[in-house]
């Protein structure tokens, strides 16, 4: 087996990416069955912050091999009442981790521009050329911003997530937006802030998408979300960021939805600047005349029984005109925010589905109807290397 050549060897461990105990038996197979494995079993590494400085003494170890095989990084600070300040130890992962192809950097991180402090704090940082993906949530936007922009060599990372935005992170996307230019191809970004539609406007006034010419995807975070309350809606400003896009290859615009009951769709639940109208003409009238598809994400709240096909349905009678064009694609994703309460409830409707006859027939038919998708842009990898405080 060991005389097998390389690219044939990949091409059978392709096939077991999801088998740990497998891949763990190929590693000590023999060394030619070695990268392989270890390429798939180390592929992505989440730390929390108290853990980081670990990861990277493990990383540094003279006896660690696995470094050049960490392509995606993700640092979380879930369930910390303070945020923990990280921009000495994230840009340390481009140093060690030379093939690092996506960074998510989660709640309560905070990275600060190490070109901000004192002569005698200075310290140097690395943004790998191989970083493809930067994925921005509950952290200091503006801050990871100024890093970026004063890095030498001005870091190009084509597909850029910066979550839900403040107005204070804005201005810092803007610049480093602009000097990306022409090299971004996929932005996610949303508002959902009591003032959401407050927030679109200062991404409006301070981030121009026009700059980005070969975009070919956009993304909108909670467009609708049912965990909060707002005051304005963010749709006005989207719809006037969007317009200013000169992209020739921009085939797709998405949405994810947050819903508890169908019923959150109606005009009457939204805020008063709300308007399905509005949306439905922008997209149907050509205003972005290369889109292909206009596709909305529905994080839906089984709990309430929100059922998808009533919420497709409503959502294509709200929008007619697009429908009518043939732009409108859904997906039903359930991750995101609250995901340990809705994928222990996943596990347990996978449970109910294969019980006996003594469970009741119409709740075994309920958990065999409820499928979940990936968000593309919040889905995880195969295999992980965790490590938990």
């Amino acid at each position: 087996m060991s005389l097998f050549p390389g690219e044939i060897i990949d091409r059978i461990v392709d096939f077991l990416d999801n088998d740990t105990q497998t891949l763990l038996n190929i590693s000590l197979t023999s060394f030619t069955w070695l990268p392989s494995g270890r390429a798939r079993l180390f592929r992505a590494a989440r730390v929390k912050p108290q853990t980081i400085k670990e990861f990277l003494e493990l990383l540094k170890h003279p006896s660690s091999t696995f470094a050049s095989s960490v392509k995606h990084v993700e640092v979380d600070g879930m369930n910390q009442s303070q945020p923990d300040f990280v921009s000495r130890d994230v840009p340390e992962v481009g140093k060690l981790c030379p093939n690092v192809v996506s960074l998510s950097v989660l709640h309560n991180v905070a990275w600060k521009d190490p070109a901000t402090d004192e002569e005698h704090d200075l310290y140097s940082y690395s943004i790998p050329r191989t970083l493809r993906h930067l994925s921005l949530e509950a952290c200091c936007k503006r801050d990871v911003m100024k890093c970026l922009l004063n890095h030498e060599p001005f870091p190009i990372i084509p597909e850029l997530d910066v979550g839900i935005l403040s107005p204070s992170d804005t201005t810092g996307i803007g610049e480093y937006l602009a000097k990306l230019g022409p090299s971004l191809d996929h932005l996610s970004l949303g508002f959902s802030s009591f003032d959401a539609g407050g927030d679109a406007e200062d991404f409006y006034l301070n981030c121009d998408l026009s700059h980005n010419t070969s975009l070919r995807s956009v993304h909108i975070h909670r467009l609708i979300d049912n965990w909060k309350i707002g005051l304005s809606s963010p749709v006005p400003w989207n719809l006037k960021s969007l317009a200013r896009i000169q992209s020739r290859i921009l085939k797709t615009i998405s949405f994810s939805l947050y819903l508890s009951h169908v019923s959150q769709l109606d005009v009457e639940d939204l805020p008063v600047d709300f308007d399905w109208n509005e949306i439905d003409r922008f997209f149907a009238e050509g205003n972005l005349p290369y889109l292909e598809i206009v596709r909305f994400d529905l994080f839906i709240d089984i709990i309430f029984g929100c059922w998808n096909g009533e919420t497709i349905r409503r959502l294509e009678e709200s929008l007619p005109l697009s429908h009518k064009k043939g732009l409108l694609r859904f997906s039903r994703a359930c991750t995101g925010e609250h995901d340990n309460e809705l994928k222990d409830l996943e596990n347990t409707l996978k449970h109910i589905s294969n019980c006996p006859p003594a469970v009741p027939a119409s709740l075994r038919q309920y958990a065999r109807a409820y499928t979940t998708v990936q968000d593309p842009l919040t889905s995880t990898f195969p295999q992980e290397l965790t490590l938990d405080a």
